[in-house]
């Protein structure tokens, strides 16, 4: 009979565990969710656009011949152009015959640039590392960071839904 009890022991340890674990991802779901909702809370918030902008052109930048090495994002938007997205070098556009290089000195605040994303209205977003996230509407760039109701000024992706919208 001892070794009947054992058994069912040793039966029932694997199925605590199981519950142990279950409990443990369940809450590690819960979490990521929360934080989700709660760091997203200040991204849902309607901003003016009564920002100073910059006028710049989709002439800005320097023509290059290459691609720096850090490219975390590629777009093609619906003019055909291809916008390259650069950690640590701005980001590039290639309009099918130049390859346009747009840093820190053509008006963005930072050149770790991790993604760009094309909304509706044919505007780009461009998110940095560390000064939120730019609006291109292909003469002005307009800036938005925490200050606008951004939750942090680190855009690591923009998505868009299946409407379109950003």
């Amino acid at each position: 009979t001892l070794m009947a009890t054992l058994g069912q022991q040793r039966r029932h340890k694997p199925t605590e565990q199981m519950t142990n674990l279950k409990t443990i991802l369940n809450t590690i779901l819960l979490i990521s969710i929360l934080t989700t909702f709660i760091s997203c809370n200040g991204q849902s918030k309607k901003t003016t656009e009564t920002k100073t902008v910059q006028s710049l052109t989709i002439t800005i930048g320097d023509t290059v011949s290459d691609i720096g090495k850090n490219t975390d994002c590629i777009l093609q938007d619906k003019n055909a152009n291809y916008w390259f997205a650069s950690n640590g070098d701005g980001a590039y556009c290639y309009d099918d015959k130049t390859l346009t290089h747009i840093t820190d000195k053509d008006g963005l605040c930072s050149n770790f640039v991790w993604t760009i994303e094309e909304d509706t209205n044919d505007n780009l977003w461009i998110g940095t590392i560390d000064a939120g996230v730019w609006k291109f509407d292909g003469t002005n760039l307009i800036n938005y960071t925490t200050k606008d109701g951004l939750a942090g000024n680190a855009i690591w992706k923009i998505y868009k839904d299946s409407t379109g919208e950003l």
